[in-house]
């Protein structure tokens, strides 16, 4: 197939490994400083290749402020989980860190990730609330574009 495959790597035995064999490499749970060392590694990692790895983070998002609960509920309970919580020890953040609440945030990605992939958190998954994400979203993108 002539499609490109996108390996979600958490760790750097994993991340590593997608470096070495896929055409992107998924990065999950990172803030830009820690994006900013996963893709120096990845760049290290792949050095080998003919074509450039990609770089995308995937980060749980929120765009209104109603849904600060339900990002806060999804970032406590991946820290619950053991091999995320020996992640997110090794890195030094918590979970909550990690996540994007306003377009600042979003920006702090740019230069350093190839892609990101919004993942929506909204209060209660309506599709207007979806919607609105999406304008905004859409939004603090245009805004950057023409800074």
């Amino acid at each position: 197939t002539d499609a490109a495959i996108a390996v979600g790597a958490l760790g750097p035995r994993m991340r590593r490994l997608a470096a070495e064999l896929a055409d992107a490499v998924v990065l999950n749970w990172l803030t830009p400083g820690a994006a900013t060392e996963a893709m120096a590694d990845l760049r290290h990692d792949s050095r080998g290749r003919a074509e450039r790895v990609r770089g995308v983070v995937y980060a749980r998002t929120i765009s209104d402020g109603a849904a600060r609960a339900a990002l806060q509920k999804e970032a406590d309970r991946y820290g619950s989980y053991a091999s995320y919580a020996a992640n997110f020890a090794r890195l030094g953040i918590e979970p909550i860190d990690a996540t994007v609440n306003r377009s600042s945030a979003l920006h702090a990605y740019d230069g350093i990730v190839d892609e990101v992939v919004l993942r929506a958190i909204t209060a209660g998954g309506t599709l207007e609330e979806l919607e609105r994400f999406a304008e905004t979203t859409a939004q603090w993108r245009s805004e950057q574009a023409g800074a």
